[in-house]
């Protein structure tokens, strides 16, 4: 039997796996929390998502827990910055212009507070990713701290759109992060970099670590931790 006596941090994806289909979280979920806390163990909710959504599912307890947003690039706790990954305008300008020639495709340049899009027409349809939004006449004149790119693709991501981000790895981190999803961020914008500051900065090891996750983007995330768990639902990859 798998010992989880020395747990001491969880971390969790939300889209896929914390989350139902709606988005919605269980509201069990809260009691649960309550009782990780009596045995003094941290949880983070680690995401693509936007840190003003994270906070929106978690409002009751949003001060009582890590969030790792941005898949990485952007980390806080009781809205103190934790870490900042930011962006080059080399990259971006790149990024864009690829997209722009992709049929059924929409860049999202991810800031710290406010994400920002230049098409309105698919606005609703990542609202629960990302409620705060901006919308631009050219994101390329967009001056902020940008932390990634989310693209997003009406048909299938990872045959629509990672192919013509691809010859950006050598360079930077490109990451299918759902059916509908590619992010772009730095080489360590990543979950499982993120997870590993926050071992750090709690002293906790990875063999007391457990995590939980469903696609590519939590790779690095389930490597950090000693006890990893891969959703039912999850890529074929993960779950190898």
């Amino acid at each position: 039997m798998t010992d989880f006596k020395n747990i001491k941090l969880i971390a969790a994806d939300m889209d896929g796996t914390l989350l139902h289909s709606d988005h919605s979280l269980n509201p069990e979920f809260f009691a649960i929390f309550q009782q990780l806390r009596d045995l003094g163990i941290c949880f983070t909710a680690a995401s693509g998502r936007q840190y003003a959504s994270l906070k929106s599912v978690f409002e009751r307890i949003q001060n009582e827990m890590y969030f790792i947003a941005e898949n990485g690039g952007y980390v806080t706790y009781q809205n103190q910055k934790l870490i900042v990954q930011q962006l080059d305008e080399n990259l971006i300008k790149t990024a864009i212009a690829v997209c722009r020639n992709l049929a059924n495709t929409f860049p999202v340049l991810c800031g710290t507070d406010i994400a920002y899009i230049e098409d309105d027409s698919f606005s609703e349809l990542i609202f629960p990713f990302y409620p705060r939004q901006k919308l631009v006449e050219n994101l390329l004149e967009v001056k902020d701290e940008i932390v990634k790119i989310a693209v997003y693709n009406t048909e299938n991501a990872e045959k629509k759109v990672y192919p013509y981000l691809e010859n950006l790895e050598n360079n930077y981190l490109v990451k299918v992060s759902g059916e509908f999803w590619v992010d772009v961020s730095t080489k360590t914008s990543n979950k499982g970099f993120a997870l590993k500051q926050l071992q750090k900065i709690l002293h906790i090891s990875n063999k007391e670590t457990m995590a939980f996750g469903d696609y590519l983007n939590d790779t690095e995330m389930m490597q950090e931790a000693c006890f990893s768990y891969a959703m039912s639902n999850a890529h074929p990859e993960l779950k190898k």
